[in-house]
């Protein structure tokens, strides 16, 4: 279930924004405005905005060995007074180096490692416990961030990035401190490339929320150019790092200028109810204000489109996002979250163990399989079947999972198991998926070639069938496209119906898995006439193997999640599964996230489009409805959303 910060004592998804002023940026310290910063402030508090992240400039905070500059302590404690005037909290970033396409250095590192020189951590205790002891009881203060995704900079390895931010959370809490800690990195571990040190798991002890930041353009995909697994990313990565604690969008955002402001806005609208009905806690996108009298520092010089990430334009007028801020702040202070909850998902994709602990001689790609998982939770969501993530168990030898809850290794909620593109698994892992299967679930694995194909040492009991793999060798498709074509009817799909992929990405990655059935049913086969889909029933439930890496071939085709049609397998699998959601719409391109009241009289269901086209449908509701904002009843279970268009409509369920 989804954890919320508790703001004026009750839970509530939080609104507000990232802050540099638009006439200092990160010279905000050095270069004191304190008048431009309460106006700031007081348009943060006009859109409904309730909190506001702040970076402290290290080299202004503390320019010679950690020392903090006193007349930057007197700065903060004017500007924390001027944040509790007007009923604005804030959030204080306290290392921070990159920022904004620069890596700015600390003053007093010389070079030494941030995560384990003595003196460099000397240095870092004293100025976090300096700061936690002056404000721990002060009102404006809502939390502390510890860094600004210093990982960037100064990349780690996940013991040691474990250890630092123990380090640091302990100091805040031996100043008497009880605020909210997070570590800034941005939980995204596996997003990026080559970006390996925070991972989620490893600091989940040493936080007290997770934050994500998300950037296409260099963050997510490295040129991914799928428009729709784009939109669900933030949903995704919400999703992702669920795992006990409340999940904050603490960055997000697009620049006008490689972005028009209507569809800034559009992709606002998208991100803030996408993520609501994924379960995440608040969201604050980069940032309030443009930077356009800056142009002629360092870095907008180069870094131009910094200059245009503001919901307010250099002249203070308001851009189409700010509205869509200051609406969706109206929802998200209106919505009793006491009262109504988020439905659960009860589908689960399946994270291999391998992202999170490090195996001898893996060699593994995190990136890619990463990726990979994303692109079937689009599947997933387009083919209308809600889907969180359950972690596989690491060996204990390798990690010791012992300090994270039970529920982000329990497959018991779910009704349907997802393991897109799997190559391997524990062999433990295997085992319990039996049982789990047989005690009523449905499990849906898709081969990969990967490591010369699929590790399992219960094959046939577990897939009924017999690989008929050869060692070294991958059996590679001789199409462009592989066709799936079915010759017994599954949930959704008539005798003699296809479904079409393209063949894309590189070998072995590519190859598909030979096999010979003994106990399972060829449920479709592929162009050669190879078993291409086949069921397994065990016990009470059934396994569904697929003996090509779909998703991997999805992911690789451009817009690869609109142009195959898989999500009708995975709506098939949502079906075979028994999963019904609370409500639902006909169209792939609108998803549906529904909070129903603790009582069951009502639901709130959200519903958001994430094409760039005006989409329709027709709603299957469970009583009836009005628009949640306006009040007006809706004349026919059906919906019309304009581009990245979202709307709440308010149910009395049927009793």
């Amino acid at each position: 279930m989804p954890r919320y910060f508790d703001v004026d004592g009750r839970p509530q998804y939080l609104v507000g924004t990232n802050y540099w002023p638009g006439n200092r940026a990160n010279r905000m310290w050095s270069d004191w405005d304190p008048a431009r910063y309460a106006a700031d402030i007081a348009h943060m508090a006009r859109l409904g905005l309730r909190v506001y992240r702040v970076f402290l400039q290290t080299a202004d905070f503390t320019p010679t060995h950690g020392n903090v500059d006193p007349r930057m302590l007197a700065r903060l404690d004017e500007l924390l007074a001027i944040s509790l005037a007007h009923g604005v909290k804030v959030m204080p970033t306290l290392f921070v180096g990159p920022a904004s396409g620069i890596d700015w250095d600390f003053p007093w590192r010389h070079g030494r490692d941030l995560y384990t020189d003595p003196q460099a951590l000397q240095i870092e205790r004293r100025y976090v416990q300096t700061l936690a002891r002056r404000y721990r009881d002060h009102p404006a203060l809502f939390g502390w961030i510890l860094t600004n995704e210093i990982s960037v900079w100064g990349a780690t390895s996940p013991q040691k990035a474990q250890a630092w931010a123990a380090a640091m959370y302990q100091n805040i809490r031996e100043a008497g401190d009880a605020h909210l800690v997070g570590t800034g990195d941005g939980a995204r571990s596996e997003a990026k490339k080559n970006y390996d040190g925070f991972r989620t798991e490893w600091i989940y002890p040493y936080v007290d929320y997770f934050g994500c930041h998300l950037y296409n353009y260099y963050d997510y995909a490295n040129g991914d150019n799928d428009a729709l697994r784009w939109s669900y990313a933030h949903s995704g990565q919400v999703k992702y790092v669920s795992i006990g604690k409340p999940v904050f969008v603490e960055e997000f955002g697009s620049s006008t200028t490689l972005d028009s402001e209507e569809n800034q806005a559009g992709f606002y609208r998208n991100v803030l109810f996408g993520t609501l009905i994924n379960g995440a806690c608040g969201a604050m996108p980069w940032g309030l204000s443009d930077f356009g009298e800056l142009e002629d520092r360092v870095p907008y010089t180069y870094y131009i489109n910094e200059l245009h990430y503001g919901m307010l334009r250099s002249d203070g007028s308001e851009k189409p996002a700010a509205r869509e801020m200051a609406r969706f702040a109206r929802i998200a202070q209106r919505l009793d979250l006491t009262r109504f909850r988020l439905d659960p998902p009860r589908a689960a994709i399946v994270v291999p163990s391998r992202l999170i602990a490090d195996y001898p001689h893996d060699r593994l790609d995190r990136f890619l399989e990463y990726r990979v998982l994303q692109t079937s939770f689009t599947l997933a969501k387009t083919g209308g079947c809600d889907v969180g993530f359950v972690r596989e168990r690491p060996d204990p030898y390798f990690f010791d999972s012992s300090p994270l809850p039970e529920e982000a290794f329990d497959f018991s909620p779910y009704r349907l198991l997802i393991l897109p593109n799997t190559w391997a698994m524990l062999t433990g892992t295997w085992r319990q998926l039996h049982d789990y299967a047989a005690a009523g679930g449905t499990v849906y694995v898709s081969f990969s070639g990967r490591r010369g194909g699929l590790h399992c040492q219960i094959f046939e009991s577990l897939f009924g069938a017999r690989h008929q793999l050869r060692y070294g060798i991958s059996d590679l498709p001789r199409r462009s496209a592989v066709t799936l074509r079915f010759i017994r009817p599954l949930v959704g799909f008539g005798e003699g119906e296809e479904i079409v992929c393209p063949v894309a990405g590189t070998p072995p990655d590519t190859a598909y898995l030979p096999l010979e059935t003994t106990t399972a049913e060829v449920i479709a086969v592929d162009d050669e006439g190879r078993p291409a889909l086949i069921v397994n029933r065990i016990g009470q439930g059934r396994v569904v193997l697929v003996t090509y890496p779909l998703e991997y071939y999805a992911f690789w085709t451009p817009d690869g999640n609109t142009t195959t049609a898989l999500d009708s397998l995975y709506l098939a699998l949502r079906e075979l599964a028994g999963i019904r959601p609370p409500a639902d719409c006909a169209n792939r391109f609108i998803e549906t996230g529904t909070f129903t009241s603790v009582d069951g009289a009502e639901q709130l269901v959200v519903l958001v489009n994430h094409a760039w086209t005006t989409e329709e449908g027709p709603l299957r509701l469970g009583g009836t409805a009005t628009n949640w904002e306006t009040g007006e009843p809706l004349a026919e279970p059906a919906i019309s959303l304009p581009p990245k268009e979202a709307a709440v409509l308010h149910v009395v369920t049927k009793g």
